[in-house]
């Protein structure tokens, strides 16, 4: 199913977890995501892992190769896809 488009909701469930003013999901048909929280560089890269691991939990990545980085190191949106396996 990595061809079926991830939708908005879909991210959110995968989320629920952490406080949704530390995200920002972007609409759209191909949604983003990018880490809006205001913290130390401690603080993002352990807001950065949950998130990468409840993405990789609902099959869904942002396909960087190191997600935790990319959402740390990158102010913008990142694209939201499934994951290969």
């Amino acid at each position: 199913m990595p061809d079926e488009p991830v939708t908005p909701g879909e991210i959110a469930h995968a989320l629920r977890r952490v406080r949704p003013s530390v995200y920002r999901i972007g609409e759209g048909a191909d949604p983003t995501l990018a880490l809006v929280m205001n913290a130390g560089p401690a603080g993002r890269r352990n807001a950065a892992a949950k998130i990468a691991g409840l993405l990789a939990e609902h099959g869904l990545t942002l396909g960087t190769g190191d997600d935790i980085a990319a959402l740390t190191e990158d102010d913008g949106a990142l694209p939201v896809r499934r994951s290969a396996g």
